[in-house]
């Protein structure tokens, strides 16, 4: 069996900081399993206007997961107030008095006024981020999210790899005692049909014999079983020696190779058979357990 190209892994994190003009910004990126690909920002106002763009850039990384990117303003960028001084609440005073004045107003000037508005002018937002500076960091951080599902889609590789030789083993085991399995299984049936063309008229035979083959083709027979699964085990190893995202192929293929050897183990009497059959389908249950987590 051919070592497997590097699958792509749907669990994976980054990181990234802004550069200059923008330094004051934390981005990090974190992806688990999903079906579809979904990409949930946390974004600041000032970075709100980039959200359709960081959404297409993501789609041109990833195909599958639940990604979450988050944008972050570092302690000195976080907004604080002005410090307070007379000189500024002076001149704040003669504002509102005037403003008071023009307007007709009867009510004093306050304390709680002047501050008021002096906290409002020291927690003013930010403006719009640069979206070529801000773009590139993006890009960076998706850069570094993808190497580490690469990195996470490394162990997978390893872990499926294993579970394939484990089958590889037991279809072994069964080639070596199948066709034993199926020469016993033809003689048991032509025994019994002589039997029973020894117990029944020549006028009943041809209906005995045929109700007979139909059962044995249907609950004996299951050798289509056991070319369409080794026919979907290829086909599997053909996607995992390409690599890349073929987790939703894997998916179909793990699914069909498990209803095979299923419906395989219910026709199967042989015990030698029928034991690595079972163990085929318990470890297709991991298989299928580890490809959830394949993009």
């Amino acid at each position: 069996m051919s070592v497997s190209r590097g699958l792509l892994s749907m669990t994976g994190f980054g990181e990234a900081s802004t550069p200059y003009p923008l330094d004051k910004y934390r981005l990090s990126a974190k992806s688990l399993n999903h079906k579809n690909l979904e990409v949930i920002l946390n974004f600041p106002k000032e970075w709100e206007h980039l959200e359709v763009a960081t959404r297409r850039m993501a789609a041109s990384f990833l195909t599958r997961g639940r990604v979450e990117i988050t944008v972050s303003r570092s302690p000195q960028q976080q907004m604080t107030s002005t410090p307070i001084s007379a000189e500024k609440a002076t001149a704040i005073y003669i504002e509102l008095s005037q403003i008071k004045d023009a307007l007709g107003l009867r009510e004093p000037v306050t304390l709680t006024h002047i501050l008021t508005v002096m906290t409002r002018d020291g927690n003013i937002p930010p403006p719009p981020v640069d979206p070529e500076v801000a773009m590139g960091t993006i890009g960076e951080l998706l850069r570094k999210l993808k190497a580490s599902r690469e990195d996470e889609g490394q162990a997978l590789t390893k872990v499926i790899d294993g579970l394939l030789l484990e089958i590889n083993e037991y279809l072994r085991l069964i080639g070596l005692t199948r066709p034993k399995a199926i020469e016993e299984t033809k003689a048991a049936f032509a025994k019994k049909i002589s039997s029973l063309l020894q117990q029944t008229t020549i006028l009943d035979a041809g209906k005995k014999v045929e109700e007979e083959a139909l059962l044995y083709l249907s609950k004996k027979d299951n050798e289509e079983e056991w070319q369409r699964f080794n026919i979907h085990m290829q086909r599997f190893r053909q996607d995992m020696d390409s690599g890349g995202a073929i987790g939703r192929s894997l998916d179909f293929l793990a699914q069909e190779m498990q209803r095979e050897i299923s419906t395989f183990i219910t026709k199967e009497a042989n015990p030698l058979v029928f034991q690595p059959a079972m163990a085929i389908r318990t470890i297709l249950t991991k298989l299928k357990e580890q490809i959830q987590n394949v993009e």
